[in-house]
């Protein structure tokens, strides 16, 4: 199975705990045997790399100054279009796509309206939790990509309690594709991949 995994942080880029979530992913899924990219955002490294056995591709933001992290995350969605496209065309396609918070759900949003992508979106954290601004502007435009993200995803990956509680009280319409993943569980990775063989199975 090839995975693609979007994120906006990976190591040694570290601003909290998705850079060490999505790493442990990766390097999990990768040991179990699929074959695993990594696009993420780094304005410091260009290209990609491997890591073991996983492919790093690196993205940068072409567009400076940004208003807000809305503006931020648009304009490196393009970014992302671009690198997955590349990849669909080196590698003859991949079989599913997998995002982290909803800074690289926008590209997906934008795709699924054109191909069928086979998507997986997980949430660490949700605006309603993060934020006191929340009915802000800002915050309600990231509410909207989170409900947009999670209404498109074939599979809602929460991992933490707390976000797993939260996205069933606000979307209770994704109950039934809404997953709890412990990443520390010893059999997370095995879980994972089960939840992608549905979803490529849903989509033939």
């Amino acid at each position: 199975m090839k995975l693609v995994i979007l994120t906006t942080e990976f190591p040694p880029r570290i601003i909290g705990e998705l850079s060490s979530l999505v790493d442990f992913i990766a390097r999990s899924l990768s040991n179990e045997g699929l074959e695993v990219n990594v696009v993420t955002f780094d304005n410091w490294r260009s290209g990609f790399e491997f890591k073991g056995s996983v492919r790093i591709s690196y993205i940068s933001n072409k567009v400076e100054p940004h208003l807000n992290p809305f503006t931020w995350a648009s304009s490196l969605s393009c970014e992302y279009i671009r690198t997955l496209s590349d990849l669909v065309w080196d590698q003859n396609g991949f079989d599913l796509v997998h995002a982290f918070e909803w800074s690289a759900a926008l590209p997906l949003i934008s795709l699924k309206e054109v191909i069928r992508i086979p998507y997986v979106q997980s949430f660490l954290s949700l605006e309603e939790l993060r934020s006191r601004s929340n009915l802000s502007l800002l915050g309600q435009t990231i509410k909207w990509v989170e409900s947009v993200s999670a209404s498109l995803a074939d599979v809602i990956v929460a991992h933490s309690d707390i976000t797993h509680s939260a996205l069933k009280m606000l979307y209770p319409w994704c109950v039934g594709k809404l997953h709890f993943l412990d990443a520390s569980n010893r059999n997370a990775a095995k879980e994972l991949i089960r939840m992608y063989q549905e979803v490529v199975e849903k989509h033939g």
